[in-house]
């Protein structure tokens, strides 16, 4: 596991986008709520750098019945922060940070445009081609 580099133990995702993964789970669509959440930041990288400064500076946090993830669990070897530092933008020094971003983006995107009763996994990958 890796050092918990920007101080953020936890990213959160909405209680709605939470929800739905449970319901994916219940539903056998996948197995682990973090691999959708990992699928959802590297799609989130996609996402212009106006929205994801938007994301930023909303207010997503358990405290009001958003779900936390650890952080740690999300970025096993370290491989989501280094992508965040790489394409995530100017503002990329806090990866885990700007992770619960664009987790959030990523994974509403997925659930708005790529699900249809099961996740199109084949056009995901070929927006995060693009």
């Amino acid at each position: 596991m890796t050092d918990n580099i920007d101080g953020l133990k936890y990213i959160c995702l909405t209680r709605e986008l939470s929800n739905w993964i449970d319901m994916l789970k219940s539903e056998g669509q996948i197995s682990h709520a973090q691999d959708l959440i990992r699928v959802g930041v590297v799609l989130g990288l996609t996402f212009d750098e106006c929205e994801v400064d938007e994301k930023l500076k909303e207010s997503i946090n358990r405290a009001q019945g958003d779900r936390n993830y650890n952080s740690g669990e999300l970025d096993v070897n370290g491989y989501l922060s280094f992508l965040i530092r790489k394409f995530g933008g100017e503002d990329s020094e806090k990866p885990y940070r700007r992770m619960q971003a664009l987790a959030n983006l990523g994974v509403q995107s997925i659930r708005d445009k790529f699900y249809d009763e099961v996740i199109k996994w084949d056009e995901i990958e070929a927006e995060i081609k693009r």
